[in-house]
């Protein structure tokens, strides 16, 4: 069976002196990178091209279709993938900015090695130089959400005409989760998301919009509903621009 982390798909990449290199990526390749306590990924310049991997050290950034993701030093507390440096997915890019840890195959990766690769020098490394829901995020089992991330009874809500199936989605507590989030103003000032500072997280994030932040606080949401409430922010914020 072929992963999702073991795909390639188009995007591109920002070394670590500010230039910009398109081709194909492979995200999360697991297995262990080319330098120790570093996140990975690997890439090409065209399908046939040659495998490169490329560390947190040669990166400030990658975008893989819609999603980007930024360097990240490991927080003082929270999970967190065990390497000292890892990328982070920019999940809202507000003043204060929501992020997710890089996960593979729905646990946190394991970087194994993957396939023929170059390995960069040391001389050749010194030469380098929105936001969306998640589409495979589940739907908590809530009556308050609807399908598309909605939550009902807040402005602008319309009743759908059909019911609406909820399925149970992972969260970000217990040893079992499949995400775990993070706020800051930037991928260096991470704080782990938990259930004590989620209405925290949820006001500084959300500055944008107070009334959905306060909406959102003032009901009983979590961390089980993370994405599907970052949807509903996105588009009253849309509305209200």
């Amino acid at each position: 069976m072929v992963t999702k982390a073991q795909t390639w798909a188009p995007g591109h990449y920002t070394d670590a002196q500010g230039k910009q290199y398109a081709g194909i990526i492979r995200s999360s390749p697991g297995g262990k990178g080319p330098f120790e306590g570093e996140g990975y990924i690997e890439f090409k310049d065209s399908e046939k091209g040659e495998v490169i991997p490329l560390s947190t050290s040669d990166l400030r950034s990658f975008v893989v279709g819609q999603d980007s993701f930024v360097v990240a030093k490991a927080p003082a507390g929270g999970k967190w993938s065990k390497l000292q440096t890892d990328f982070v997915r920019v999940v809202m890019n507000e003043e204060v900015k929501l992020y997710s840890l890089r996960v593979a195959d729905g646990s946190p990766a394991s970087y194994k090695g993957s396939g023929k690769t170059h390995k960069i020098s040391n001389t050749a490394r010194l030469l380098l130089g929105g936001y969306r829901a998640d589409p495979n995020s589940a739907i908590a089992q809530n009556p308050t959400l609807t399908k598309d991330g909605l939550v009902k009874n807040a402005p602008n809500y319309t009743v759908p005409t059909a019911p609406t199936t909820y399925k149970t989605g992972p969260t970000n507590r217990g040893s079992n989760y499949k995400k775990s989030y993070y706020y800051g103003i930037g991928p260096n000032d991470l704080t782990y998301i938990t259930d004590e500072n989620f209405n925290d997280a949820i006001k500084a994030t959300m500055q944008a919009s107070p009334k959905v932040a306060d909406y959102i606080i003032g009901n009983r949401f979590g961390l089980d509903n993370i994405e599907e409430l970052i949807a509903y922010f996105n588009k009253e914020k849309a509305k209200s621009n």
